[in-house]
């Protein structure tokens, strides 16, 4: 009796479960199944709705070029004032491409001075579509390449001009001494301001400038001073060897390119054109992806039949190609042959188990025969493997009619195209933007930067006295072996010398010593007020603090390039081209300013007003006749301020 109540509350209770679990599906199915949207409605301008509807109708899996014109308006009535309508436009813009950066920077701009508190999100946003699909990752990485390999050879070109400027006295004054042994005219100190000349009218180039710098400083440079230099030669010589690298990009930079005619079926609609432009691909290499894009616009205008050879060719000639399988299901789905269509995709699935749109189109099929179940399953799994991923890049397959999402070109199925198309030659990318300025092939650059550095440092220990030079140990001027006075216990510079030759009092020749190293220090103050005038950063290099020298000069150079350049090297004008940005020029004039005022501090150590020139120990020699009175001498008439102060002094 109790088995019988039991068994009729469970035959009542199951339909109720079917019936919840049935409202709950179709409750689900009418989430999940694309429905139009009415964002194309608040676009105010018809010719371009009426532009975006047909590329809709077209298969157009983003409407970049009407998001471009909607960030053009957005700008102008930002400028009339009106930030609460051009913030609209923005997001609009915004929401019909889902790989377009610049309305997202500009939306947080806007409203972070007006202090709205969606700033940062759409500031992230901004960055991460930085990184989204292959175009914005082949212009992303050809840009933030070549500002690499700029910023390290004119870092190091800098540097090493410091540097030589720093050293210059000690270089010219050996040159003096050598010239002036051997050669009569010109005079001797024209014979450095002539060399240096004569290399400036050559134009080498940056290149040969460099190896020759290396050579003419490394004798003279601190350690550490050469150990930043190696290590900038040792990163320049690294990229270098690497550039062979650079032409990965150049499909992407390239209109006529493989690469870049097959990426377009992820950016517009499916028309003659385009159709045409794949078309014409003749490389059999690539024949796979060929047909896979010939059957995906085919299966975008509607030519079904079409559109399955092509597809079946693709895979049969890539047995692994999961968008192939995931578009020709499509195709048999739009056929209403759910059973094959389920086939191409369990395909997918197969290859790539977590493609969240073949899961959502498993869905979609088993919902058409009738399989709640597996369908709601399906739809599940399409959830977790990034379904809403999917259409957040990829915003206008909401606004279609398809009940099934197809694919186009991944962003690692580019990234190979381009790879095996730039691997079949041609001059090197870098090569081609470094040549004005180096002269050299920049991919063999790191051999005349190893063979430099290997030169500098033979010719220093194999003829170390042509670069034995020293600072004097009063006013710091060059002194070398063939000049200077080391009686006194310390290296003293011929003009140092002869203020206190033949005197006999310590204090004397310190008070003449101190005097004579004050005029020297106010004409070499004089001289580094002019350090404004270097590039920023060299003033840390004179000033002996290489590795913040190191920072700033790179920063400088970044700087210096991006203002050169109005942002960015390369520029993707796909579509309605976009304005330039006064941040463009505004950010690095700040940071340049910002450096010449840092380096316009720097000062040099004071020195303290008791400091002991001459060893504590040191004795003058004494004259021959010192102490003979019955000799007489006639005192000689004082004619300069030197030999008059020493006269004042000695009558005290």
């Amino acid at each position: 009796m109790v088995e019988a109540v039991k068994d009729k509350k469970i035959q009542a209770i199951i339909p109720v479960r079917i019936i919840a679990h049935i409202l709950c599906l179709s409750a689900a199915v009418a989430i999940c199944t694309s429905a139009r949207a009415n964002s194309l409605d608040n676009i105010p301008n018809d010719g371009l709705k009426n532009y975006s509807l047909a590329e809709i109708e077209r298969g157009s899996p983003s409407l970049h070029i009407t998001s471009r014109v909607l960030y053009r308006e957005a700008l102008d009535i930002l400028g009339s004032g009106d930030w609460e309508e051009a913030r609209r436009r923005l997001i609009l813009s915004a929401a019909l491409s889902g790989h377009y950066a610049e309305p997202m920077f500009t939306l947080a701009r806007v409203e972070l001075m007006h202090a709205h508190p969606d700033f940062a999100f759409h500031l992230v946003e901004g960055f991460k579509r930085l990184l989204i699909g292959y175009r914005n990752q082949a212009f992303l990485a050809a840009n933030l390449g070549l500002m690499a390999v700029f910023t390290l050879v004119l870092s190091l070109f800098v540097i090493l001009g410091a540097l030589a400027m720093k050293y210059w006295p000690f270089f010219d004054h050996r040159l003096r001494e050598s010239w002036s042994k051997r050669f009569a005219f010109p005079p001797a100190r024209l014979a450095g301001p002539l060399i240096v000349a004569a290399l400036l009218i050559a134009r080498a180039g940056i290149a040969a400038y460099t190896a020759i710098l290396i050579v003419f400083i490394w004798s003279y440079i601190s350690k550490r001073e050469k150990a930043v230099v190696t290590c900038l030669v040792a990163l320049t010589a690294a990229a270098s060897f690497a550039s062979g690298y650079s032409n990965i990009v150049v499909p992407a930079l390239d209109g006529g390119s493989v690469a870049r005619r097959l990426s377009m079926i992820n950016m517009s609609g499916a028309d003659r054109e385009l159709l045409d432009s794949i078309e014409s691909i003749d490389d059999p290499s690539f024949e796979a992806e060929k047909e896979f894009a010939l059957g995906t616009l085919k299966y975008r205008m509607g030519d079904y039949e079409g559109a399955r050879n092509h597809l079946l060719s693709s895979v049969a000639l890539r047995s692994d190609f999961a968008p192939a399988y995931l578009n020709l299901g499509n195709v048999y789905f739009m056929l209403s042959d759910y059973n094959r269509a389920l086939a191409g995709y369990q395909n997918v699935v197969a290859i790539d188990s977590t493609a969240a749109t073949a899961w959502f189109n498993i869905g979609q099929a088993y919902i058409n025969k009738m399989l709640f179940a597996q369908s709601s399953s399906a739809l599940k799994k399409s959830g977790e493997n990034g379904l809403e991923r999917y259409r957040k890049n990829h915003p206008v397959v909401t606004l279609r009619d398809h009940p099934v999402y197809d694919e186009g070109f991944s962003s690692a199925e580019l990234w190979s195209i381009a790879r095996r198309e730039s691997g079949k030659g041609g001059d090197l990318l870098v090569n081609r933007a470094l040549a004005p300025w180096l002269l050299f092939p920049f991919d063999r650059y790191a051999w005349l930067l190893v063979l430099s550095l290997a030169a500098a440092i033979a010719i220093g220990r194999i003829f170390p006295p042509a670069f034995n030079v020293s600072k004097c140990g009063n006013c710091g001027r060059a002194a070398c072996p063939d000049c200077a006075d080391t009686r006194t216990g310390i290296i003293l510079c011929p003009d140092c010398a002869k203020v206190i030759t033949g005197l006999s009092s310590v204090k004397v020749m310190e008070a003449l010593l101190r005097h004579r190293r004050q005029k020297a220090s106010g004409r070499n103050g004089a001289g580094s007020r002019l350090r404004m005038l270097l590039y920023p950063g060299a003033a840390w290099i004179m000033a002996g603090r290489t590795v913040r020298g190191l920072f700033a000069i790179g920063a400088g150079v970044s700087a210096a390039l991006c203002l050169a350049w109005s942002g960015f090297y390369f520029d993707d004008s796909f579509g309605a081209p976009g304005p330039g940005s006064v941040w463009k020029i505004a950010v690095p004039c700040a940071v340049l300013a910002w450096l010449i005022l840092l380096s316009l501090r720097i000062k040099q150590a004071q020195e303290q007003k008791n400091f002991r020139v001459l060893p504590a120990d040191y004795v003058p020699e004494q004259p021959e006749d010192a102490g003979r009175a019955d000799k007489p001498t006639a005192v000689p008439e004082p004619k300069t301020n030197e030999e008059r102060f020493e006269t004042f002094l000695d009558s005290l």
